[in-house]
């Protein structure tokens, strides 16, 4: 049993069992919003790819739901709010249903149409999701396979705070489990040097491109806040799939 650090890209040429498990990262927002959001008490989290599905799912399917999420790191027009975990951490959601879609992290969990097992990775639950997880591996046989959302259209793109936070995952889940590390990824390696030469690791994500341009766009709340480690302890997993009218939803719970 091993554990892997993935580009989306390759998650089509896995031969997988069922009971594999999966890790989809967005640290800077995505998948640090949906933990907030639950950590805030959400009740459920429905996720599409785009605007558009997203509200016909939320006028015609759950008209009671928040509409949340961005496109180009901005709020949606129409929507309630934004891609924004620093808001989301000090609001009250309890019972809340929401509708979310985003410019990466979205699309990479309906990639995983279907599949049994996929959790919601982020640094702000590093020790919390680990736990959960080497507890679940101790009664079934699987591999890990973590997904570093990045550039959704371009893969080529190294984005540091992804392959961070996923390494950091991989390494916490491998000590706790014993698995192996199986990665021959140059990104694996770049992120390995990238970790061992800052050591003021929230400063190194602070001024990484990803976390200047969203300074630069009025968010440096949220690059502090996704940049903190175990902030939240929290989890949360896919529940089922959905389809309404041709569209994939994907149900966290």
């Amino acid at each position: 049993m091993s554990i892997s650090v993935l580009k989306p890209s390759q998650i089509k040429k896995l031969e997988m069992n069922e009971n594999d498990i999966f890790i989809v990262v967005d640290t800077f927002r995505a998948t640090t919003s949906l933990l907030t959001l639950k950590n805030a008490g959400v009740r459920r989290i429905y996720i599409v790819q785009n605007e558009e599905e997203a509200k016909e799912v939320h006028s015609k399917k759950f008209p009671k739901s928040l509409l949340v999420g961005e496109k180009g790191g901005l709020k949606i027009d129409g929507f309630n709010y934004g891609n924004t975990p620093s808001v989301f951490y000090d609001s009250n959601f309890k019972k809340k249903e929401i509708v979310f879609t985003s410019t990466s992290g979205a699309k990479i969990f309906l990639l995983l149409q279907s599949r049994r097992n996929v959790y919601t990775g982020a640094l702000v639950n590093l020790s919390s999701l680990s736990e959960e997880i080497s507890k679940s591996v101790l009664k079934q046989k699987c591999n890990i396979y973590i997904i570093p959302s990045g550039y959704f259209m371009d893969e080529s793109e190294y984005v540091v705070e992804d392959w961070v936070t996923s390494v950091l995952i991989a390494e916490k889940l491998a000590e706790k489990t014993k698995f192996s590390i199986s990665n021959t990824d140059d990104f694996w390696e770049k992120t390995k040097k990238t970790i061992n030469n800052h050591i003021d690791f929230k400063k190194m994500l602070l001024e990484s491109p990803n976390g200047l341009k969203l300074k630069d766009m009025g968010f440096e709340n949220d690059v502090q806040f996704a940049s903190s480690i175990d902030k939240i302890d929290k989890n949360l997993k896919v529940k089922k799939w959905l389809n309404f009218n041709k569209t994939n939803i994907v149900v966290l719970k």
